[in-house]
């Protein structure tokens, strides 16, 4: 019999002190608007937000005084109101935590007193911001902290900026 044998070289191995690992990060004001929607809807005994779904008018299984109660009381009509205005909040704690004070002084080389000024004027919004990549976003803030420092003082989230 013919045996083959295999060689195994071993290189230089490369040794990590530490590795930073990041998952998908929920700010805590966000954690704590999405509890409590779903607090405020339990407590008020509507559990579809006050838009159940049709299937609950099927006779077969459905529960069709549930649907009405959500559809029409005053409960659901309070919890569809509030339910516009948490998610309005969500979308601008969302922004708030991807355009955050320090993303921006880690980019560009900004005064803490002009911080505020630059946030107001060239904050995107969720719409705009939620398509962004990394790259987008970066380069975003880079092109206007330039017409910032250059007195333009308009939005440019509206304005193309890719290369």
């Amino acid at each position: 019999m013919n045996e083959q044998k295999d060689t195994v070289t071993i290189a230089k191995e490369i040794c990590l002190n530490g590795v930073l690992v990041f998952g998908p990060q929920i700010n805590s004001r966000i954690r704590e608007i999405q509890n409590w929607k779903h607090d405020v809807s339990t407590k008020s005994g509507i559990y579809h937000n006050g838009t159940p779904p049709l299937s609950l008018l099927s006779p077969f299984g459905g529960k069709p005084i549930t649907f009405f109660y959500e559809r029409f009381s005053v409960g659901g009509k309070r919890v569809r109101r509030l339910n516009i205005l948490l998610d309005r909040e969500l979308e601008v704690a969302r922004v708030d935590s991807i355009f955050s004070d320090q993303l921006i002084q880690s980019l560009v080389s900004i005064r803490t007193n002009e911080l505020p000024e630059f946030k107001n004027i060239f904050r995107p919004s969720w719409q705009t911001i939620r398509y962004w990549s990394t790259y987008e976003l970066y380069r975003y803030i880079k092109v206007s902290f330039a017409s910032f420092r250059a007195g333009l003082r308009t939005d440019m989230s509206q304005k193309e900026i890719h290369p």
